[in-house]
């Protein structure tokens, strides 16, 4: 899940890049844009690396805290 920060509501998207390994290509999320809810945005993706992007959605001040990500097993071994 995404847990939207007060100060960047709106004002940020953020894109998460995943690949199962160092060679393959990465799969992307495509651009989430943070919502004025203030409610989670739930994603899911497969991958060992994982790396986020984050742009500017409208030109104004904004901010990126720390990023955190809950991470889960999976089957595949």
């Amino acid at each position: 899940q995404i847990v939207p920060d007060d100060k960047t509501v709106g004002d940020v998207r953020i894109t998460i890049y995943a690949s199962l390994f160092p060679d393959d290509a990465e799969i992307s999320t495509g651009a989430i844009t943070i919502s004025a809810t203030h409610k989670p945005t739930s994603v899911r993706m497969v991958g060992r690396q994982v790396r986020v992007g984050v742009t500017e959605a409208t030109a104004s001040s904004w901010r990126v805290g720390t990023i955190r990500l809950g991470v889960i097993p999976s089957g595949r071994r």
